[in-house]
């Protein structure tokens, strides 16, 4: 009797243990990218938690425009990675791969020569993907632990000659991956674009097939400017050119892509909403899925160099009211005092981020904490949290602490005794 007594009291404190293992407040892990120029990436920084963010975890970083976060998990799924990609114009990037767990930013895992300009990345079981701006390229890894193995690309090929191609954003579902293209003619300020292509491809960059989407122009680089929730990829559009006086595209856009069917719906444009609000003057440029909960930024640009007031905007509603072109309620307005915006939801601690220029905004559901350059030691460039989502679908969690029931609790067995007795005077 003495000894199942002490086996039950062992498992009591495990049990005990396990519960304020779980009970302790999740830690926010925001890892960005900043320069000490607008124009240039130079440096990371992390924010953990509610601390202060740390400046200049590296300074070695070295991009002409803005490095991408992008985490990931290794093929066995049993570890989190974070790919850093540095641009420099004309060239292929380089990608610097580093382990998160190791609290150590220094030096990288690996680091990777991969397409030009990356504006987005994913991955499968297998493959770490990127989608290279320049020449509308999709280049892949082979994952083999920290080892990674240039694979086979896939060039997307315009509909018309005349227009360029550009790969904006790569995604992952059902075992395929998904490209999204867009293409290009003219010049700075009065460009011509294309409605969106979707190729969809297999694992190792085989056609599968090809759809023409509504949007035209969204920012693949932008967070949140294409986000997947189960088998329905959603991107927020700019409908044509960046205008910097104020003004805004009728056509900008939030479409949805049933990924099954490769069919495509425009939910809502600004020229549904300018009909409802005179005032409306702002273009979609990204989102974030939480369940059904869905954030909206929404922005113009006004001349660059000058100060634009209140020109970010950002609503939140759901799945299904969005399915009726409803976006929702506003809970933010700022001013951009730079260039960067973007949305990012951390599951992990149920945080919303968003780029407001130069600032970095937290928001908890009641309230907004901003984080701006003299914080984070830098012009914000990009940023994402940490947790490694299933495919950048919402469908994705990320187990730990005690989910792993009886047999998490025997690894305790290696650990001394736990008791809660009080000793003997």
């Amino acid at each position: 009797m003495a000894k199942i007594f002490k086996k039950r009291s062992f498992i009591t404190a495990a049990m005990v243990l396990c519960m304020l293992i779980i009970a302790v407040p999740a830690m926010a892990d925001m890892l960005y990218t900043a320069g000490s120029s607008m124009w240039m990436t130079d440096r990371l920084g992390l924010i953990s938690g509610t601390n202060a963010p740390t400046k200049d975890i590296n300074t070695a970083v070295s991009a002409s425009g803005g490095s991408g976060v992008f985490p990931f998990y290794n093929e066995s799924k049993s570890a989190t990675r974070v790919a850093i990609a540095q641009n420099s114009y004309g060239a292929s990037d380089t990608l610097w791969v580093f382990d998160p767990s190791t609290g150590s930013w220094s030096k990288p895992v690996a680091e990777l020569s991969t397409v030009a300009n990356v504006h987005d990345m994913t991955y499968s079981e297998k493959y770490l993907y990127a989608a290279g701006y320049d020449k509308g390229i999709i280049g892949s890894f082979a994952i083999s632990g920290d080892t990674y193995t240039t694979g086979k690309s896939y060039t997307f090929t315009p509909s018309s000659s005349d227009y360029k191609a550009h790969a904006e954003g790569v995604a992952y579902y059902d075992s395929n991956v998904y490209g999204i293209f867009t293409a290009v003619k003219g010049s700075y300020g009065n460009y011509t674009y294309l409605p969106h292509k979707l190729v969809k491809l297999s694992q190792t960059l085989s056609v599968v097939s090809s759809a023409d989407l509504n949007g035209k122009n969204f920012d693949g680089s932008t967070p949140g400017s294409h986000v997947i929730k189960g088998s329905t990829l959603y991107i927020a559009s700019l409908g044509g050119n960046q205008s910097t006086t104020g003004s805004f595209n009728t056509d900008s856009m939030i479409e949805k892509v049933d990924l099954s069917t490769m069919k495509s719906t425009a939910l809502v444009t600004t020229a549904d909403l300018v009909k409802k609000d005179s005032t409306w003057k702002y273009n979609f440029y990204s989102m974030a899925i939480n369940g059904e909960t869905v954030y909206i930024e929404a922005l113009y640009w006004g001349a660059w160099g000058s100060t634009t007031t209140n020109n970010i905007v950002i609503y939140k509603t759901t799945v299904s009211a969005l399915e009726k072109g409803d976006i929702g309620t506003k809970i933010g307005t700022f001013t951009s005092d730079g260039y960067s915006v973007g949305l990012d939801f951390d599951s992990k601690t149920n945080l919303l981020w968003a780029a407001t220029g130069d600032t970095l905004q937290k928001y908890d559901g009641s309230k907004w904490t901003p984080y701006d350059s003299t914080a984070m030691g830098g012009h914000l460039t990009k940023f994402h949290d940490l947790v490694a989502a299933s495919a950048k679908s919402d469908s994705g969690s990320s187990g730990g602490g005690c989910n792993a029931g009886f047999a998490g609790l025997l690894l305790l067995a290696a650990i001394p005794a736990i008791t809660f007795s009080r000793k003997k005077k």
